[in-house]
């Protein structure tokens, strides 16, 4: 068996029939665990998914104590962060290729956007090529979080329950991001996409601009591929300007007035469905325009229009 390093994992040779004590099959079957190669210890440990499993693993075997701080995929469910801020700085790695933190268990301080403001900074110290932040809690009172600078971060996925306000970085970029992943944030987006000088894609999902919350401003030379998902307010103005923007869907809510600015002149593909809750069509006040949503079929591109009476009586039209 040739193991990802390039190094072969070579078998005991068995041992002979007869004779031998149980003491003595107990402690062949322990020298076989402690002296397998660490990067084969590794595998499996990375293969259970959660760092405290990992280090519980520790009583396995002698070989397998404190292995979970070298481990190149971190993983931590339903923890505090501080007790995470704990773990984080006995990692050994120079790097780690994957943290992933999911915090939604009844932890709750005072000092709540502290807490996470030094979780991020903790989990940039340990240099990782993806990193996945979800907080799945909804804080009592409003707290500031601590957006730090990810430079060696390449895939960035943040989603903070409840719309806490990040702040940027003082100084630094994130110079080596190509995808990004924003869910339930409340952020300045458009200076955000100024330190992302290489971004490709880029997924909003239910943000709102720390500036103008029914705003959205996409300005990137480097962005490809955009998914633009609002749901939860209604957005008076979107302004896109990406000329190498190559895929775009779009689904939001769509308020009074709304006015859309596009400039992407290498565009391939265009998916949106837009959701309108106070637009009236027609003589009178009889008819609202409920939804506009366009789909591909076949060869062609169809819009459909969703339109509802006074006495909800819907007419769909393509």
């Amino acid at each position: 068996m040739q193991l990802r390093s390039g190094r072969r994992l070579v078998y005991p040779p068995p041992e002979q029939q007869g004779g031998g004590h149980r003491r003595r099959s107990q402690q062949s079957l322990e020298d076989r665990i402690s002296s397998l190669p660490e990067d084969l210890l590794l595998e499996i440990l990375v293969r259970l998914r959660s760092v405290a499993e990992a280090a519980c693993a520790g009583a396995v075997s002698r070989g397998w104590r404190d292995l979970w701080t070298e481990l190149p995929e971190l993983t931590f469910w339903c923890a505090n962060p501080l007790t995470v801020v704990s773990a984080l700085a006995g990692i050994t790695r120079s790097s780690v290729d994957l943290l992933d933190i999911n915090l939604s268990s009844s932890w709750m301080e005072e000092d709540w956007g502290g807490d996470v403001s030094l979780l991020l900074l903790c989990a940039a110290l340990v240099l990782p090529e993806k990193l996945i932040v979800s907080v799945m809690i909804h804080p009592t009172i409003e707290y500031a979080v601590e957006l730090p600078c990810f430079e060696c971060t390449s895939y960035l996925g943040l989603e903070l329950m409840g719309s806490l306000p990040i702040t940027l970085p003082q100084s630094g970029e994130f110079t080596a991001l190509k995808n990004l992943h924003l869910q339930s944030c409340c952020i300045d987006l458009g200076a955000l996409l100024l330190l992302c000088p290489c971004l490709r894609i880029l997924n909003i999902l239910n943000v709102s601009d720390l500036k103008h919350a029914d705003t959205v401003i996409v300005h990137s030379p480097s962005l490809e591929e955009l998914s633009l998902e609002i749901t939860t307010h209604d957005i008076c103005r979107i302004d896109i300007a990406t000329p190498v923007l190559k895929e775009v869907t779009l689904h939001v809510d769509i308020a009074k007035g709304f006015s859309f600015s596009f400039s992407a002149p290498m565009l391939k593909k265009l998916s949106w469905d837009c959701t309108y809750s106070c637009v009236t069509v027609g003589f009178g006040q009889i008819w609202s325009l409920v939804s506009i949503k366009e789909r591909k079929l076949d060869e062609f591109h169809v819009v459909s229009l969703i339109i509802m009476s006074s006495d909800n009586v819907r007419l769909l039209l393509l």
